[in-house]
């Protein structure tokens, strides 16, 4: 299983704005986690439609994003507990954020700072992708991969300009 993991893509569709990286990921993945912030429903929706899509609403999303999503979302895939929240308040706590939301995930993705974060903590693995779109405090775009074979993960955060 390949799951592509997007957070923090700040666009209002898929085009113009979302790098041609993606749009080829998403062409050779099983899956898609977003953490949150699409911030518009069309990119939303268009993403809904085009791969099976884990989400959940971040703190800039309004509209059906956030009618439709909930703030946390626990997903098992082939055997692995993944943990999905976008996070609040201040963004440098948004890993102390996202590990609170959780009791016994193997993975936690989580969004809200753009700061790409790959690293395992007390044996669960923190995973933020960064955002492909929107800097802010990130020092490059990115997003990520994680790849899921029979229990066994492994995850990798992929500049978009590499």
């Amino acid at each position: 299983m390949r799951i592509l993991v997007l957070s923090d893509t700040h666009l209002k569709q898929i085009t113009p704005g979302l790098p041609t990286v993606i749009l080829r990921e998403m062409s050779n993945t099983d899956m898609l986690i977003h953490a949150g912030d699409f911030t518009g429903d069309a990119l939303y929706q268009q993403l809904d439609s085009s791969i099976p899509l884990h989400a959940v609403r971040g703190n800039m999303d309004s509209g059906q994003v956030v009618l439709s999503l909930p703030d946390k979302l626990e997903i098992a895939v082939d055997g692995v507990k993944i943990g999905i929240t976008h996070g609040s308040g201040s963004p440098e706590n948004a890993l102390l954020h996202a590990r609170a939301c959780f009791n016994t995930p193997d993975i936690i993705v989580f969004g809200h700072s753009h700061i790409p974060h790959n690293e395992m903590q007390d044996g669960v693995l923190m995973f933020n992708p960064g955002s492909p779109t929107n800097l802010c405090r990130a020092p490059y775009p990115s997003y990520g991969i994680i790849e899921i074979d029979n229990g066994v993960f492994k995850a990798k955060i992929i500049p978009v300009n590499s």
